[in-house]
C-alpha cells in the first residue's frame, strides 16, 4: 500500500516493460502512476489523487486491466500509446473516467464508468482501427464503445 505520496510512483527513464500489479494507492496526490513506458498495471486499487493513472506517449502498448479507480479529480485513466488495451476496469466518482488514446489501435472492453464529472473518450488514429467488444458491424464509423457509462454527463 502507497498511502500520501504526491506522485506514489514514476517511471519516465528508459523504454522498458513495467509490471505494477496488486497495488493500492491512497491519495491525496498529483497521480498514483506516472510512466513514459509500456505498461502492464492490473489489479490495483487507486483512490482521491488527481490523476489516478497517467501514462505520458509510448512508442509501445499499455495494458490496463480489472483495476479499481475512485475519487481523482481530473481523470482516472489518461493514456496514450502506439496500443493499448483496456479492460474490465471500474472507475467511479473521477473528473473524466478514462481518456484512452492510441495511434495504431485501442481495444477497450467490459469497463464500467459511473458518476464522473465528463464522459470517457476513447480515440484512435485512424479511427478504424478502434476495436470493440462484441465486435461492430464492418465500417468506419464507431457507434458503439461496448462500455458502461453511468451518470457521466453528455
Amino acid at each position: 500500500t502507497f498511502e500520501g505520496y504526491e506522485v506514489a510512483f514514476q517511471y519516465v527513464g528508459p523504454t522498458t516493460t513495467l509490471e505494477v500489479r496488486n497495488n493500492t494507492f491512497i491519495g491525496p496526490g498529483r497521480n498514483a502512476i506516472h510512466a513514459r513506458s509500456e505498461i502492464y498495471f492490473t489489479n490495483n486499487t487507486i483512490i482521491g489523487y488527481d490523476v489516478g493513472l497517467l501514462q505520458d506517449y509510448v512508442d509501445g502498448a499499455v495494458w490496463v486491466s480489472e483495476n479499481r479507480i475512485e475519487h481523482c479529480s481530473t481523470a482516472g485513466i489518461d493514456v496514450d500509446a502506439q496500443y493499448v488495451d483496456c479492460d474490465h476496469n471500474t472507475v467511479l466518482s473521477c473528473g473524466t473516467g478514462m481518456t484512452l488514446s492510441a495511434s495504431v489501435e485501442l481495444n477497450a472492453r467490459g469497463n464500467v464508468v459511473q458518476s464522473c464529472d465528463a464522459v470517457s473518450a476513447l480515440t484512435t488514429f485512424p479511427p478504424w482501427f478502434l476495436k470493440t467488444y462484441p465486435p461492430l458491424p464492418p465500417r468506419r464509423e464507431v457507434v458503439n464503445f461496448a462500455q458502461r457509462f453511468l451518470d457521466c454527463p453528455v
